[in-house]
C-alpha cells in the first residue's frame, strides 16, 4: 500500500498566496493614508505654533507706529527673532526653511495655486494691513500702513487643499 505524501495541494498554496496578498495591499493602502494624515497633523500644528509665536511677538514689541505684525520680509530675514524654535519652518516631508512669503488673490483659498508638489510643501506667510491687503507690496509707502494681521498657509496632503491659519485679527 502506497503512503500518502504529506503536503499542500498547489490550489491550497495558491489560495493561501492570494490572501496574504490582498491583506498586505489593504495594510500598504491604510498605512500609506495615515502617514499622510500625520505630516498633515505636523504641518498644522506647526503653522499654529508659528502663529503663537508671532502672536506672543505682536504682544510684547512695539514700533514707533504701535504693536504690529513683521512683513514677510522682515521675518525671513530674522527667522530666529520671531519663532521661538526655528524648526517650526520645515516641513515633515523636506528639510530646510520652508516658509515663503506672499499673500494669495482676494477670495477663497485656491485648490493648488498651480504649484508642483515641491512648491506645496512649503508654508506661505502673508502680512496685511487693516484692509487685509499684502504689507509687503504697499509696507512704507504711505508712512502709516501697519501690519495688523497676517495669515499662514499650508498644504494638505491627504485632502489635496490648503488650509490657514489667521492672526487673532483677522479671524
Amino acid at each position: 500500500m502506497k503512503r500518502k505524501e504529506g503536503g499542500f495541494t498547489i490550489v491550497e498554496v495558491v489560495i493561501a498566496v492570494t490572501v496574504i496578498s490582498v491583506l498586505l495591499i489593504i495594510a500598504m493602502t491604510t498605512f500609506n493614508g495615515l502617514t499622510a494624515k500625520g505630516r498633515d497633523a505636523t504641518r498644522r500644528a506647526r503653522a499654529e505654533a508659528m502663529a503663537l509665536d508671532l502672536e506672543r511677538y505682536y504682544k510684547y514689541n512695539t514700533t514707533s507706529r504701535g504693536h504690529e505684525y513683521p512683513t514677510g520680509n522682515a521675518l525671513l530675514a530674522d527667522i530666529g527673532k520671531y519663532f521661538s524654535d526655528t524648526t517650526v519652518v520645515q516641513d515633515p516631508s523636506r528639510s530646510g526653511n520652508r516658509l515663503v512669503k506672499g499673500c494669495p488673490a482676494a477670495g477663497p483659498i485656491p485648490a493648488s495655486w498651480g504649484w508642483t508638489d515641491e512648491q506645496k510643501m512649503l508654508y506661505r506667510y502673508c502680512a496685511q494691513d487693516r484692509e487685509r491687503s499684502d504689507c509687503d507690496k504697499i509696507y512704507g509707502a504711505s508712512g502709516k500702513d501697519v501690519c495688523v494681521g497676517f495669515r499662514i498657509y499650508y498644504y494638505s496632503e491627504s485632502d489635496n487643499a490648503f488650509y490657514q491659519v489667521n492672526s487673532i485679527w483677522s479671524r
